[in-house]
């Protein structure tokens, strides 16, 4: 097989080259166990990606499984594949991931523009269930209306489009004095000094 020196789509297939070494997983997360290893400048099939694109189903000549789309040349076309279940059946996490991720994505600031860095999906509220099938393609002007809770996502509008995107497809990150439009917070407390204190379970 000929090593690919460009990106090639194939409707909803992606033939390319991985740009590093990695372990493949049997899940869209490093939770996952490891399949097999892939060497840089491998040949690869991209199948599918995770809701957020963040993740890519390969299929090589080493073994199929996720790696992250990071680690492949896709050049930003994962969005022309197809979402797959984000693990093979009966796979779970090694370490089961926490029923609330207590992190605050966001900065001070109430910056009201910014750019995508990235193909981003377009989702109906704050959750990566709620995909819309629409997308923004990198560098697209958009103003941000306002945030969920933690500063992970961004209500947007712009292009002739609009709706949640998670806030890291941006240039700017400063969004934690903007109006809170969806409350996720699960009765949690961000204080002054960004700790954090919530309910006991």
């Amino acid at each position: 097989m000929l090593l690919l020196s460009a990106t090639t789509v194939y409707g909803m297939e992606i033939e390319t080259t991985m740009n590093t070494s990695r372990p493949v997983k049997a899940g869209a997360d490093e939770c996952y166990r490891t399949v097999t290893n892939i060497n840089n400048g491998a040949n690869v099939k991209l199948l599918g990606r995770n809701s957020t694109g963040s993740w890519v189903f390969i299929w090589a000549d080493a073994g199929d499984g996720w790696v992250p789309t990071s680690s492949v040349n896709a050049n930003g076309n994962v969005f022309e594949l197809g979402i797959w279940t984000d693990h093979f059946d009966g796979e779970q996490c090694a370490t089961p991931p926490p029923a609330q991720d207590l992190r605050i994505c966001g900065q001070p600031g109430n910056t009201t523009a910014a750019n995508t860095t990235r193909w981003t999906d377009i989702f109906e509220t704050a959750d990566p269930d709620t995909e819309t099938g629409r997308a923004y393609p990198p560098a697209t002007a958009l103003t941000i209306n306002g945030r969920d809770f933690w500063g992970c996502w961004v209500n947007v509008s712009g292009a002739g489009d609009g709706g949640w995107i998670p806030v890291n497809a941006l240039d700017a990150v400063t969004i934690m004095d903007l109006p809170v439009m969806v409350d996720n917070s699960g009765g949690c407390v961000i204080h002054d000094d960004n700790t954090i204190t919530c309910p006991n379970p």
